[in-house]
């Protein structure tokens, strides 16, 4: 199954054969699960624990920047800025969508956990277990997926009331709820509407807010409409979680992520090839040390030449 990759990684090859990644079409839930759980012999999950840069693998600046080629020029300095706060950031901003297989998925999910429990200061120990939590719950939920119909699966949400409800801790589903209702109790008109406009004459003109709304220089003025979508968007402040947060986090997006992979019809052998035990959760907590120490050292060769005036970087007001 083909799923996202990074372009900091696209040297890196698949741990399992390409080959053999997908199942025969028309197969039954029950061969299918058979057929992933054969792929261990290929690929024995404990083969998933290690991470080595290849030979071939390009300067981390020269990533960053053959990364960039078709980007408005205008907004890359903003980038290189907001890259070089922190290695979280970082690994945020290295963020590419290009066809890989669906560990890769997992595995830089588990990962951005290891880097930002070490940018929080939490202990490495707290890192791999939240690393740990968030590679279990994907297989806990991936085995939940592949005895559902491919509709149930297509009209499954991940309810914002359902998930704060599984919060054991009482502080923090509290201050979840608040925020929630906070969200949900916010006006357009009053609270979104100011924000995005400034009223000159008789009419408001969109703000400018790099890099997400900006106006085209060749483009004529001329109207606009916006529309909210249906649903609510909370930006979760992440730098501010300590380890309960993170590990409740962690449910959460390796949950959402085993529900997307599920969708593409791949549940069954996904759910066969990881099987019930620990055994991949450990590997994959293992790769994601490696691999935090890998991103680390990315992050400061970029910072590096940003500081020699070598990338041109500008940094934003911490809000």
């Amino acid at each position: 199954m083909a799923t996202k990759r990074t372009r900091k990684d696209e040297t890196r090859q698949p741990v399992a054969p390409a080959e053999s990644s997908i199942p025969a079409r028309g197969m039954r839930r029950e061969e299918s699960y058979e057929f992933g759980k054969k792929l261990r012999d290929a690929c024995p999950k404990r083969a998933h624990a290690g991470w080595k840069a290849p030979a071939n693998r390009l300067d981390p600046v020269q990533l960053v920047l053959e990364a960039e080629k078709g980007r408005m020029p205008e907004l890359l300095p903003l980038r290189h800025g907001r890259m070089a706060r922190s290695a979280f950031t970082f690994f945020r901003g290295a963020d590419e969508t290009l066809p890989a297989p669906w560990e890769w998925d997992v595995k830089r999910l588990s990962a951005s956990f290891v880097v930002a429990c070490r940018d929080n200061g939490l202990s490495e120990t707290v890192a791999k277990d939240v690393a740990t939590t968030c590679v279990r719950t994907y297989r806990e939920s991936m085995a939940e997926f592949s005895q559902m119909r491919t509709l149930e699966l297509w009209y499954m949400a991940m309810e914002a009331e359902a998930l704060v409800a599984n919060i054991k801790d009482v502080n923090i589903r509290k201050r979840t709820l608040r925020r929630l209702q906070k969200e949900r109790a916010r006006s357009i008109a009053e609270d979104i509407f100011p924000k995005l406009v400034d009223k000159r004459g008789e009419s408001p003109v969109i703000k400018d807010q790099l890099p997400t709304i900006f106006h085209l220089k060749e483009h004529p003025p001329g109207d606009f409409f916006l529309r909210r979508l249906r649903d609510i968007k909370i930006s979760l402040r992440v730098e501010t979680f300590g380890a309960p947060e993170m590990e409740h986090y962690a449910t959460w997006c390796g949950r959402a992520l085993a529900l997307s992979h599920a969708r593409s019809g791949s549940a069954s052998p996904l759910s066969g090839y990881m099987g019930t035990s620990d055994a991949l959760d450990r590997a994959i907590a293992s790769f994601t040390t490696a691999y935090a120490d890998q991103n680390e050292k990315d992050h400061a060769a970029p910072t590096r030449a940003i500081q020699a005036g070598k990338i041109e970087a500008r940094f934003e007001e911490e809000k």
